[in-house]
This record gives structure tokens, sequence and C-alpha cells, in this order.
């Protein structure tokens, strides 16, 4: 045999696999399509899930990541913020910045800042416009209600408010008859009795009776069922 012959045929045996690397290739194949079948089956289970919790919640009730419960609604997004239908309104309402404010308090721009955001304004600092439109007082001070203003605007500084939507000037004071009299704004000098507001100069008669003013001297006297001040020292009023 010559050289070059002997040459080619060993390099066609060497080039053949034996037995076992043949049979590792089949064993490895074999795992191999065992395990990509389970990964594909274990996927299509996980997508399944997915599109099940999509569904859950209505879109009507979807409010970001959030799904708020059957008497709210969404307020904020981006936060997931829901507010309850019936008792709660939305202030600032959009991604990022609404936020609930519960009855009796509402919703209003701060008085004489209408570009600033709405705040959840308590009941006695609301004031209403003429048009309805909510504003809302500064902390330490009460509202004149609706439409109602002084020269200072319709925000009254707590100390000098009078129950009656008045809003005493410097100098006055709140004159009431009682516990229970909302009272209204008098010089100081002239609240001469509980409720009270008298002119300069008068006095008051028939305190326990019929309170008033009048300009004395003057007697308390019973005329009917009511009692009434008679010029004088004696009960003619003829």
């Amino acid at each position: 045999m010559d050289p070059t012959r002997f040459d080619a045929i060993a390099r066609v045996l060497a080039s053949r696999p034996d037995r076992r690397s043949v049979l590792q290739a089949a064993i490895g194949g074999a795992l191999a399509a065992a395990l990509g079948g389970a990964s594909d089956a274990e996927a299509g289970k996980k997508n399944k899930k997915r599109k099940k919790k999509k569904s859950n919640c209505p879109q009507s009730r979807r409010c970001g990541k959030t799904c708020c419960g059957a008497n709210k609604y969404c307020c904020n997004p981006k936060r997931g913020v829901c507010c309850a239908i019936m008792s709660q309104s939305c202030c600032n309402v959009g991604e990022g910045t609404g936020t609930c404010c519960s009855r009796p308090n509402t919703c209003g721009k701060p008085w004489g800042k209408d570009a600033a955001d709405s705040v959840c304004c308590p009941e006695k600092r609301q004031w209403f416009t003429t048009a309805g439109l909510v504003r809302c007082c500064p902390a330490g001070t009460v509202s004149l209600g609706r439409g109602i203003s002084t020269n200072g605007g319709p925000c009254c500084p707590q100390a000098s408010y009078c129950g009656n939507n008045d809003c005493c000037g410097e100098g006055q004071v709140c004159c009431k008859h009682g516990p229970n009299d909302k009272g209204r704004c008098c010089d100081k000098h002239l609240c001469l009795g509980p409720g009270l507001c008298c002119a300069p100069g008068a006095e008051i008669f028939c305190p326990d009776t019929n309170p008033h003013c009048a300009f004395g001297p003057r007697t308390c006297c019973k005329q009917g069922n009511i009692y009434v001040s008679c010029p004088g020292t004696t009960c003619n009023c003829g």
C-alpha cells in the first residue's frame, strides 16, 4: 500500500465519532426538548394569570394600579387615591395632585389666590361668591357668608366675629342679650348691657323684663302685658 492511500484511510477512521459521544448527544437533545416544552407550558400559565388579573377591575373603577371600591371613584391615578362617592369631594383632581376632602368640608380656592391649588376648607371658613364659587378664608378667620363682604373682605378675624355675620371694627364689641343671642357689633362705650347698643347718653330701662335704651329720667312701668319706660318718676306714659 502506497503512503498516500494509507494516510487517507487513517483520516477517515479518525473523523468517525465513537459510540459514547453519539449517545451523549442524543440524551442532551432529548433533555433540551423536554425542558423547553416545560418552560413554554409554564409561560403560558403565567400569561393566563396576567390576563385574568387585568379583567377583574371594571374600567370605571380603575385608578392607576388600584381598583377603587364599589362606592368610590378615582381622584388621583398616579397615587391610586379613591374618594367616597357620597361623602367626599376630590380637590385638584388629576395625576399626582388629587386629594379627598370629607364633608362638611369642601374644596375651594384660598381667598385672594385664585391661581393657587384648591384646599379642603372647613365649613366656618367657606365663603361663596354670588356666582356660587367657593373661596376659603385663612386660618384664624371666619367667613361672613354668601356674597357678604366688608371693607376688609369676606373673612373676619375670629376675635372680631359677631354671630350675625357681623365683623366688629376697632373699638367695637359684640353685644349679646343672653347666651343664645347672636349679638351685633356696637361701639364699646355704647354697649351698656347685654345685647344693648345704645346711643350716647342713653340708659338701660326695664333690664329684667324688657331691656331697652332710652334717655332718662324714666320709670319702668307695666302696660298691659309688657313693660315700658315712662318719662319721669311715675307710670304716666300717656
